[in-house]
């Protein structure tokens, strides 16, 4: 399948830096025809046009001005793609899937049932996920690895299209040899399922080091049910996770560890089941919404561990990939761990050996702590 004819980006933040605005420059135009989406609140267009009025660049020896050349760039609001997303769980908390059979129909009723007694149902995490994203987007300790992480999602579950990170370059990338480009490189992409990643390690596919496994660029068709289902998967996983830290500080948590099962993931859904007996009858304070984000992810700071700038900045890493980021989709598109990516999840080129995108920086520098702005700063806000 090819994939639709759309880009997006998302930013946050200060002023996009010249660097980052060239690479969606060369990006844009290798790809006539397809319409370029910059996501962000509500001084999205600012934050672009800012440095977009800076920038020059050398053509056949003559400095231009980029006002000069077209830009089409659409700015686009990410809010609005949450209120389509709450319109879509509002609409299949209530239909049948007509592919399962009775038995499968039943279990996953059963199971459905179960995680909206626990978790809420799919407006309640649509509505959480929102939540958590902009917890991200706040604050000194602000986090936009993982507040992009939701909004790429969110906006291909809308759109459709090609999400890339904003550092993302293609080979062949030299704007000069592009603007008078007829076909776009894009077109030679191809999906295999309703969901593709791209490889960040530059190889295209090809003998990549799982350790380069990353979600800089993820193509989709709109409406895709794997992008709901790892929206809803993430909601849930970080809501379990923030409810399990409440259990385990409780007066009861001796109580709720004594539930063991194999599966430990169906281990925490039996444990919050007790959590959630006990806080009815008053003998815990359990905050069902999670309205505060874990100070460990959040600062990096864990009373118990090692607390230098160095082990904070990982552990934030550490977190956020496993919360929202490369882990996390990696765990649910490959649950079984296998030694390669799935293919029918790789995007790749339709013409052999075109690996499309060059190796992509996944240092984490998103992580560096900068100094607190006002010394009693809360470290939840």
């Amino acid at each position: 399948m090819n994939i639709p004819q759309k880009i997006h980006y998302f930013w946050s933040g200060n002023n996009i830096p010249e660097e980052n605005l060239r690479k969606i420059l060369n990006i844009k135009y290798q790809n006539p025809g397809f319409e370029v989406n910059i996501w962000g609140e509500k001084n999205i267009q600012s934050l672009i046009i800012n440095t977009l009025r800076k920038i020059k660049f050398k053509y056949q020896g003559t400095d231009l001005d980029l006002g000069e050349i077209p830009i089409n760039f659409n700015y686009r609001n990410i809010e609005t793609t949450f209120r389509f997303l709450r319109q879509q769980a509002f609409y299949l908390n209530s239909i049948q899937d007509p592919m399962l059979n009775c038995l499968s129909y039943f279990n996953k009723r059963k199971k459905d049932a179960d995680n909206t007694r626990r978790y809420g149902d799919y407006v309640d995490l649509i509505n959480y996920l929102q939540h958590i994203y902009h917890l991200n987007l706040m604050g000194n300790y602000h986090n936009y690895a993982s507040a992009s992480d939701i909004a790429r999602l969110v906006i291909l579950y809308m759109e459709g299209g090609i999400y890339l990170d904003a550092d993302v370059e293609l080979y062949d990338s030299d704007i000069k040899n592009t603007l008078d480009r007829k076909n776009a490189k894009f077109e030679n992409l191809q999906l295999r399922s309703n969901i593709g990643l791209g490889d960040n390690s530059g190889l295209g596919w090809s003998e990549t080091p799982y350790t380069r496994f990353g979600n800089a660029i993820i193509a989709s068709l709109p409406q895709s049910k794997a992008i709901f289902n790892l929206l809803i998967k993430m909601a849930i996983m970080i809501k379990k996770h923030h409810l399990s830290i409440q259990m385990y500080e409780s007066p009861k948590a001796d109580e709720i560890s004594q539930i063991k099962r194999f599966n430990k993931y169906y281990e925490v859904d039996k444990r919050v089941d007790l959590a959630l007996k006990l806080k009815k009858t008053h003998q815990i304070n359990l905050d069902t919404r999670c309205g505060i984000q874990d100070p460990v992810w959040r600062t990096g700071f864990d009373p118990d561990d090692a607390n230098d700038k160095f082990s904070r900045e990982l552990r934030r890493i550490d977190y956020t990939v496993k919360m929202t980021g490369p882990t996390f989709i990696d765990n649910y598109l490959n649950p079984g761990l296998g030694i390669n990516f799935p293919k029918k999840y790789q995007l790749k080129s339709r013409i052999k050996n075109d690996r499309v995108f060059k190796n992509v920086n996944d240092e984490g520098d998103w992580s560096n702590l900068k100094k607190k702005k006002y010394a009693d700063e809360d470290p939840f806000s």
